[in-house]
């Protein structure tokens, strides 16, 4: 399959937001009173990250990359394994069932563990495997 390599670029920068994602998620439990800056503070990173992605999207380089159907499938299941965990994430955390650290702590190691393989491999991917 064909791949604009700005297009490789942009997933490399949202698997980068995936992972400050993961770390927000770990930051939050440990300072709870600070919830509003840590909040403001991941906003702005995914408006910057926004208008960077936007900047390389609107880049006028065509460069084609060719990926193996393999790794497409790879890509595929990085970003449905960050939504599966995130969305248990957010089912664990609204109830009794677990303690919050360890939902916390177990679904942000897993997300920024998703995230870190998924921007190596895209890396990967980008310099020419």
């Amino acid at each position: 399959m064909k791949v604009l390599r700005k297009g490789i670029q942009i997933q490399i920068l949202l698997f980068i937001v995936f992972f400050l994602m993961g770390v927000s998620i770990i930051i939050t439990h440990f300072l709870p009173d600070q919830l509003t800056v840590v909040n403001l503070v991941t906003i702005a990173v995914v408006v910057v990250f926004s208008v960077l992605g936007y900047k390389i999207y609107k880049n006028p380089d065509m460069t084609v990359i060719v990926i193996t159907p393999k790794e497409e499938k790879t890509i595929k299941y990085l970003t449905y394994g960050y939504f599966i965990v995130y969305v248990i994430r957010m089912v664990l955390s609204s109830s009794q069932v677990l303690d919050a650290l360890v939902v916390h702590l177990g679904s942000g190691i897993l997300l920024m563990g998703i995230a870190v393989f998924g921007m190596l491999f895209q890396y990967r991917i980008f310099k020419g495997k």
